[in-house]
């Protein structure tokens, strides 16, 4: 499974290959390794149980251990280390591949680990996104209208816009 994916057939294709941000769910601080995932010439995923935390934020550079960014806003550390991979896959001259995988705008997430062995054993505090400082301000007086089809009964009709 780890060896028959998209990076992998890029990588064989001739081209580096750059992941940064949100993997894939429980790709944890305690698992990130078990196995590296394959096939990226450079990566910075961001870890289980702060992917969703705004300003707490846990990345892993390639195969180097996990690294807290608390107190920084997890969009602008992704921005920072995207321009990073960019300058990294630039040096290679050839053909780059960069996915970029955010939390935003997902709901911020304060979990709390509880011996974690089952994705059942999380119990989360579930708040809204958490804009940047400098943001706050910006649509303080918009409100989303909420038509008919805003959250339906059945989910399973198409909305009509």
């Amino acid at each position: 499974m780890n060896s028959n994916y998209l990076p992998i057939w890029l990588q064989e294709a001739g081209y580096s290959t750059y992941y940064l941000g949100k993997l894939f769910n429980f790709h944890t601080t305690d698992n990130y390794n078990k196995p590296y995932p394959a096939g990226w010439t450079g990566s910075d995923f961001l870890l289980d149980p702060f992917t969703y935390q705004y300003l707490n934020a846990t990345t892993q550079r390639n195969q180097d251990p996990p690294v807290s960014w608390a107190g920084n806003y997890s969009t602008d550390v992704l921005h920072h280390k995207a321009l990073g991979l960019i300058d990294e896959a630039l040096e290679l001259e050839k053909p780059f591949f960069l996915t970029i995988a955010t939390n935003a705008p997902h709901s911020n997430v304060g979990t709390f680990q509880l011996g974690i062995t089952d994705p059942d054993d999380i119990e989360s505090l579930i708040t809204p996104p958490v804009s940047a400082e400098r943001h706050k301000h910006l649509f303080e007086d918009v409100v989303v209208p909420r038509r008919e089809n805003f959250n339906p009964d059945d989910v399973s009709t198409p909305a009509a816009f």
